[in-house]
């Protein structure tokens, strides 16, 4: 998105560029024509610019489709053999890209065009790729950064993530409003984008490159501090609103201490850690019935509803039990 919109909006801000030095100026009409003629050409350069990178990113789309029709839908299915094909494909793309400095292009073929066999390295090529980025954009800061500009636009690209965020997430819990609020960071698209106006826009590496670093500052900063005003979830103290949760065993009678009795709580070694009462192993309870009855089991107290048909299998039940 961000991509895109730079994209639509950098002919606009041409324009803009271009009103500005007509209305502000007081050199003649043709100065003023020729100012408009390079802004003219720079939106015809800037408008090539965009055909070529499209021009990759269908190139590319065409291959990673060939690959995927050919050689199977799971690209994670792919023999080595196709996986090394895919993988000199894209490095092909990129130093094309390169050679033709076609960063947009290379940002969106990044979207799709992720071969398996670089999937798990994935983490180092992006943290590589930034390092190689933030060089170059360094190189082209030889004459200087523009820290006034770069601090405000800093702390505009930080607030507006803000209204936004808070905004889109107004129907969340407030932990992941504020998240979300908070989660502005600026890494290898910004310095990508900031590389490819430098040919239309002159001032943008030295205006972006403060600013890349103000976001990050910013993000660092908010984040630490809503951090620290949370819970710790790896604390082992209980809230102090929050009575301890009892043992998740279930209650069962204590048939050796008679008919309907529930076992009780107790402390074991006053370590304020309850337990459930363990019933006591002892001898059977006396028979209700007499020698000229059936026997009957203790659970036959728990069970006065249930007609007994054979004390077999009560006292099966009363075993299993």
């Amino acid at each position: 998105m961000t991509v895109l919109l730079t994209a639509y909006t950098a002919p606009f801000a041409l324009r803009a560029l271009n009103d500005s030095a007509g209305t502000s100026g007081t050199s003649a009409t043709s100065s003023a024509d020729g100012i408009a003629g390079a802004v003219g050409d720079d939106l015809l350069d800037y408008a090539a610019q965009l055909g070529w990178n499209a021009v990759l990113v269908a190139v590319a789309g065409a291959l990673w489709l060939l690959l995927r029709r050919t050689r199977g839908k799971d690209p994670a299915r792919w023999s080595p053999a196709t996986q090394a094909v895919a993988v000199l494909l894209l490095l092909a793309l990129v130093v094309t890209a390169g050679g033709y400095t076609l960063m947009l292009g290379v940002a969106v073929v990044g979207l799709f065009f992720r071969p398996p066999a670089l999937t798990r390295h994935l983490g180092r090529i992006s943290r590589g790729a930034y390092v190689t980025a933030a060089f170059t954009l360094g190189l082209l800061l030889v004459a200087g950064i523009d820290l006034v500009y770069g601090l405000v636009l800093g702390a505009a690209a930080y607030g507006a993530q803000i209204v936004v965020g808070s905004v889109l997430a107004r129907k969340l819990d407030r932990v992941d409003r504020v998240s979300l609020a908070l989660g502005q960071q600026n890494g290898v698209t910004a310095v990508i984008l900031a590389l490819s106006l430098q040919p239309m826009f002159p001032e943008a590496v030295a205006i972006v490159a403060p600013a890349i670093v103000t976001v990050n500052c910013l993000h660092f900063a908010a984040n630490s501090l809503w951090g620290r005003l949370q819970p710790d979830p790896d604390d082992p103290r209980p809230a102090p609103d929050r009575p301890p949760l009892p043992s998740a065993r279930p209650v069962q009678p204590d048939l050796s201490a008679g008919p309907g009795t529930v076992p009780l709580w107790k402390d074991l070694d006053g370590a304020a850690d309850p337990h459930w009462k363990e019933p006591a192993a002892g001898p059977a309870p006396p028979d209700p019935a007499g020698d000229d009855g059936p026997p009957r089991s203790a659970l036959a107290h728990l069970l006065r509803n249930v007609p007994v048909v054979d004390a077999v299998a009560l006292d099966a039940v009363g075993e299993t039990d």
